[in-house]
């Protein structure tokens, strides 16, 4: 027997090591988490690189100015997301807006990375 959460963190660490051997040729398409188990951010940090890796971020806020997002502490809703960024490498500025043929009220912002 095994705890749930040990044994995601076990299955994780172990597609990290197999795809870091072997990187996946064709594409890979993370969507929708903000990595806030440190083994899941370190796959999507992963698929961040692959050849034909994207990752797909739920609600990232773009629109901040950069002042507010260097001083988001971990009480704020956009720290996990800050978080993971960091982890993958790169800087909110390096996100692509996911293209959206049309956008309503309820719509999710998404940004690619």
């Amino acid at each position: 027997m095994i705890d749930f959460a040990a044994r995601r963190n076990l299955l994780l660490e172990a597609q990290v090591r197999v795809w870091q051997k072997f990187p996946p040729q064709g594409p890979v398409i993370a969507a929708g988490s903000t990595g806030t188990v440190p083994a899941a951010a370190e796959l999507l940090a992963l698929v961040a690189t692959l050849p034909q890796g994207m990752l797909v971020l739920p609600g990232l806020d773009a629109g901040m100015d950069a002042e507010s997002w260097d001083k988001i502490g971990e009480d704020h809703p956009q720290f996990n997301m800050k978080k993971l960024l960091r982890t993958v490498g790169i800087g909110r500025e390096e996100v692509r807006e996911w293209p959206v043929r049309k956008k309503s009220p309820s719509s999710i912002n998404t940004a690619c990375a």
